[in-house]
């Protein structure tokens, strides 16, 4: 990440039996979970600027219906990630 590199955190379960036993909201912890540990080492702004959300390996095992959802969470949890670092970034818009 210092170097430029982007991580992809593949935190979304792409295995739709295993996605369907977490959350949106327990997926997100997990991802927070990770930020608070490395952010230890490296700036809020670094870690948030070079992650990347995606689902963890290919979306396998699912109907059309699975993949859309795992999608969905996909791109929700991104959303809450931008939501949190453009409200630290502007503590006025709170």
């Amino acid at each position: 990440m210092e170097r430029g590199g982007i991580v992809s955190w593949g935190i979304v379960p792409a295995e739709y039996k295993i996605f369907i036993t977490e959350t949106t909201d327990s997926i997100y912890q997990m991802y927070m979970a990770i930020r608070t540990q490395l952010c230890s080492r490296i700036t809020e702004k670094l870690f948030d600027s070079q992650s990347l959300i995606t689902p963890s390996c290919g979306i396998r095992f699912a109907d059309r219906a699975g993949a859309l959802a795992i999608m969905q969470t996909t791109a929700e949890i991104s959303r809450r990630i931008r939501r949190k670092r453009d409200c630290m970034s502007n503590p006025s818009d709170l």
